[in-house]
């Protein structure tokens, strides 16, 4: 009888329904963005074709390197534009790169670059619970236009 008992405890403990709880990866990239802006002044977040802008809930950051001018836009010059180095590439999601929740992939552009931004993976590794894939994608910096927002 005691037998029966304790194998009927252990069935219904094992068979119970559990709840789960996990961030979207859009608000994880929010915060990443945040965390990055913090921590590393020097690098400017960025859209995906190069164009800066504020921590939100994104499948991929660009990093440009340079100043980022924080006056409004009626504030600046009519037109003011200038080549700004793109370093990397931090894809949360997506396919065709093999990214997901758990695995980020971060793209580096230029060789002479890969040793900050393997900081930055190493750093976000430990702070945010996940792996990143650091991939060299070209030898030379990429340069996209862009405005100093």
């Amino acid at each position: 009888m005691t037998l029966h008992l304790e194998r009927s405890k252990t069935m219904s403990a094992q068979s119970k329904p559990s709840v789960t709880f996990a961030e979207s990866i859009n608000i994880k990239a929010r915060r990443v963005g945040e965390y990055t802006q913090q921590m590393y002044p020097d690098l400017v977040l960025a859209d995906h074709v190069g164009y800066p802008c504020k921590p939100g809930e994104t499948g991929e950051y660009s990093f440009l390197l340079g100043p980022l001018d924080t006056r409004a836009w009626w504030q600046k010059p009519f037109i003011r534009r200038r080549l700004r180095p793109l370093i990397g590439r931090l894809y949360f999601r997506g396919d065709h790169v093999q990214a997901t929740h758990k695995k980020w992939v971060l793209e580096i552009y230029g060789r002479n670059h890969v040793e900050r931004l393997k900081a930055l993976a190493e750093d976000l590794v430990g702070k945010f619970e996940v792996e990143i894939h650091v991939r060299l994608a070209s030898e030379e910096t990429h340069w996209e236009w862009s405005d100093l927002r």
